[in-house]
């Protein structure tokens, strides 16, 4: 292919596609997210982090206690006292947890 007709359909390309990424730089930011933790959103991160390390210590705790609750329904039946029926083994649940709060906006 000769090398003028290439440079001719090329300085079009990136003319048009120049023009673009400045047009649209105007709406949205062309640059990455920086995500190393400054401001508000470092400390919200930290807060996250920190909340899902407790509700899962929590949904453990929960798990074990099921667990010993159902081993002591076993050992019990066979000791000849009647089994508990899963309906019969109440475990205080906590409510549902809340919805997620909403995405905070740059405004300019």
């Amino acid at each position: 292919m000769n090398s003028k007709a290439f440079f001719k359909r090329l300085i079009p390309f990136l003319g048009a596609f120049s023009l673009g990424i400045f047009i649209a730089s105007f709406f949205v930011t062309i640059g990455g997210q920086s995500y190393r933790g400054h401001g508000k959103r470092g400390c919200d991160k930290r807060q996250t982090r920190i909340e899902l390390q407790r509700l899962r210590q929590e949904n453990l705790e929960l798990q074990t206690q099921l667990n010993e609750m159902r081993m002591s329904a076993a050992h019990r039946d066979r000791d000849g006292i009647r089994t508990l029926s899963s309906e019969e083994i109440l475990v205080e649940a906590p409510l549902a947890p809340p919805p997620p709060p909403a995405i905070p906006h740059n405004h300019r």
